[in-house]
């Protein structure tokens, strides 16, 4: 009887001592994460920062709009998301459909659009909407960014060389001041950032230490040190109150935007407000989709939570005047890069951008709109650079290209829904050449000790949806075979997406067998 009690009681204390040494496994791998997530917040910081004033100018916005969308994306949307690494800000992606609303509606108004952007989102969370992106074809959705790309170049390269701010590139005529002259000491300003950025992405050793070091945060203190400097050479040189970023004496302040309102709601705001929250939608979408690849741990983003607080965080972005947000590839990329772990990154992000905006807000002014453009020039270069037209080339004439490229002029030439739309036309119309017929053309069934995706004979990117919907009931530690034997037309985004599920495969242990077909 002693001995049983001996054994309990050493079997109880090594349960004891091991519970104790999980616990203690759990709260050191918590300070790690934590300090981890503190140091790659502190880095996404200092990419947002330059970031969120430059899209808020696009944006014909005041810069803190801008920051108060960076904080509000840090500090509210993780509370609600389930991203691991997404980060929510202002977006270049919106700064086309903002800068339509902030023209066409009074302050008050466009505030209320932002709130309704939000509310949209949050519709669409609740009504599982985030499959909205699964039915719009991949080469519209770049065609759509390449656009961005391509307005952001033209309205923002006339400050890189010193036109005033508000000229440019306006639909398809270009203006310059009424002198029709260059300020000479911001175009040197513009291009030393420019510069500098190049430098910072293509030179072998600046490129490792970009790492903790973010070229948009050097490319603007470059610009700042030689605004500075100029002055001292010549004092024509000097950059000019309006050539460098405005911020109120009084400072950033947080107040209520809808102070004042009659109860009004125009059909402007809610037309912007409607589209503004599809937009945002999608770009979140698509940057939570290429975060979680880049993710080491390879942990999915739960697409539907992620609407919902994009949601809750445009709401309150309009509450406070801020601009709208959505989650956004670069810095999600820069918190991946800086080692990020966690939410808290994000959180940390928000957490230095209010103290560098509140404490730094006087010294914002000797920021030279020049070295903002360039930032953004090189933002949009990224989105319409000549290697995506060639990839679309190269998938395909017809069916890729053709709808990439005509989205791109239209969103150029007309403006961002129309673009859309036109792509979206041509991608349809195209599809239904092959042959494609709007019923189901692929089914999933239990065989065995096998599982086998059968795909019909024309295939399309309509069938988006449906394949992930299939994919999805594939349980953990399955065989899954995937039957293309009937396939006489397969669309690009579904052999992507086939191709893509075999990261989620092997983190599920599932074993697929893909065809030649879709082998890449």
């Amino acid at each position: 009887m002693g001995g049983w009690e001996e054994n309990k009681a050493f079997f109880w204390n090594l349960c004891g001592a091991m519970e104790e040494s999980q616990r203690r496994v759990r709260y050191l791998r918590g300070i790690l994460s934590l300090r981890r997530d503190l140091i790659a917040g502190l880095v996404v910081s200092f990419v947002a920062l330059p970031l969120c004033i430059g899209i808020a100018i696009a944006s014909e916005l005041p810069a803190a709009a801008g920051l108060l969308g960076g904080i509000v994306g840090g500090l509210i949307v993780p509370i609600v998301s389930r991203s691991p690494l997404g980060i929510s800000a202002p977006a270049a992606g919106l700064i086309v459909v903002v800068a339509q609303a902030v023209r066409e509606l009074s302050p008050i108004q466009f505030a209320l659009s932002v709130i309704i952007a939000g509310m949209t989102q949050i519709f669409l969370g609740l009504i599982r909407g985030h499959i909205i992106s699964y039915f719009i074809p991949t080469p519209v959705i770049y065609g759509m960014l390449a656009g961005i790309g391509g307005i952001v170049l033209l309205k923002q390269g006339p400050q890189v060389i010193g036109i005033m701010a508000g000229k440019g590139f306006d639909g398809i005529v270009w203006s310059l001041p009424a002198d029709k002259s260059l300020h000479v000491g911001a175009a040197i300003v513009g291009l030393f950032s420019l510069a500098l950025l190049i430098s910072w992405e293509s030179v072998g050793y600046l490129k490792a230490i970009g790492r903790w070091i973010p070229g948009p945060l050097v490319a603007v203190l470059g610009g700042i040190g030689m605004g500075l400097i100029l002055p001292l050479i010549h004092s024509g040189l000097a950059i000019p109150s309006f050539l460098s970023v405005s911020i109120p004496e009084e400072g950033i302040q947080v107040g209520f935007a809808l102070s004042g309102w009659d109860g009004n709601i125009s059909a402007g705001a809610l037309k912007h407000g409607v589209l503004i929250g599809l937009v945002a939608a999608v770009e979140s979408l698509l940057s939570a989709e290429a975060v979680s690849k880049l993710d080491p741990l390879g942990r999915p983003t739960p697409k539907r939570r992620e609407i919902f607080a994009q949601g809750v965080g445009n709401i309150t972005a309009g509450l406070i005047g801020a601009i709208p947000i959505a989650q956004v590839i670069i810095r999600s990329t820069t918190a991946v890069q800086a080692g990020g772990y966690s939410r808290m990154t994000a959180f940390f992000d928000g957490f230095f951008l209010a103290i560098f905006s509140f404490i730094l807000a006087p010294y914002l002014k000797y920021l030279p709109l020049a070295s903002i453009s360039a930032v953004l020039v090189f933002v949009g270069y990224k989105l319409v650079r000549p290697a995506i037209f060639q990839r679309f080339l190269d998938r395909g004439f017809v069916h890729q290209f053709l709808p990439f490229l005509t989205t791109f002029v239209g969103v150029v030439l007309i403006d961002l829904l129309s673009g859309v739309l036109i792509g979206l036309g041509i991608s349809l119309f195209l599809l239904l050449g092959t042959g494609y017929r709007f019923k189901p053309s692929m089914s999933l069934a239990a065989v065995s000790d096998r599982w086998i995706l059968h795909l019909g004979e024309r295939i399309g990117f309509l069938d988006k949806a449906r394949l992930y919907r299939l994919l999805s009931k594939v349980p953990a530690g399955a065989h899954l075979v995937i039957d293309a034997s009937q396939v006489r037309y397969l669309d690009a985004d579904i052999r992507d997406a086939l191709t893509d599920y075999k990261q989620e495969a092997r983190r599920k242990g599932v074993y697929l067998e893909l065809p030649t077909l879709l082998q890449k």
